[in-house]
């Protein structure tokens, strides 16, 4: 397989114009033509450089959308299913499971049922660690805001040298949680992070069982 950089294509014939590449896109690179179809503007795309797929694909329910990053005439549906996690984002799985009710888990917990089902029918069900975007933040539009993106990214710097987790690895689900409660405590997090308080107490009551 070619890992040269290929760019992003959009095919006319498969594409509905859905529009959720646009959201899913962090460069803004995607818009539409006199057609009314939507076409990748190969100035603004960087091929999802931050990532080791590109999230247009990946959004892509029409399998509308080829090339790109690592893969060389590869459509979503040829794209790794596993689940993307940013490390900085483990601990809201944790959180979930002992405090689900909590208003911040609200708008997450799709994405983190779904996974725990997942996981919870195949024992070892993988995830791939994500640096700055993760499956978190299809539809978010905040990925556009660079601030918001070298934020996301200097987090998970910080939490990947706590846990030794490397961008881009693959390690089972449960593992993964695991060692997000046995190196990433509240007092670690209150020292080492600049996360809010109120999301840890949340995680640390989901640690004492809820």
């Amino acid at each position: 397989m070619s890992t040269r950089r290929i760019g992003m294509n959009i095919i006319k014939d498969k594409c509905t114009a859905c529009g959720k590449c646009v959201n899913n896109c962090y460069r803004g690179a995607i818009r539409k033509d006199a057609d009314g179809k939507y076409v990748v503007d190969p100035a603004t795309c960087d091929d999802c450089t931050m990532l080791s797929e590109p999230f247009c694909a990946r959004s892509c329910t029409d399998q509308a959308v080829d090339g790109g990053c690592l893969y060389a005439g590869v459509l979503s549906r040829d794209l790794d299913p596993r689940p993307r996690i940013r490390v900085s984002n483990l601990q809201y799985f944790v959180g979930a499971m002992g405090f689900e009710g909590v208003e911040y888990y609200r708008n997450r917990m799709d994405l983190i049922r779904i996974t725990h089902a997942k996981a919870y029918v195949n024992p070892n069900l993988e995830i791939v660690i994500a640096r700055g975007l993760d499956d978190f933040c299809w539809g978010c539009p905040r990925k556009k805001e660079q601030e918001h993106m070298d934020a996301n990214v200097e987090s998970d710097v910080n939490t990947e040298a706590l846990t030794g987790l490397k961008p881009n690895q693959a390690i089972r689900y449960w593992d993964a949680l695991k060692m997000c409660k046995e190196k990433l405590s509240p007092e670690v997090f209150r020292t080492k992070t600049n996360i809010e308080e109120q999301y840890i107490k949340v995680y640390e009551a989901a640690l004492k069982g809820g």
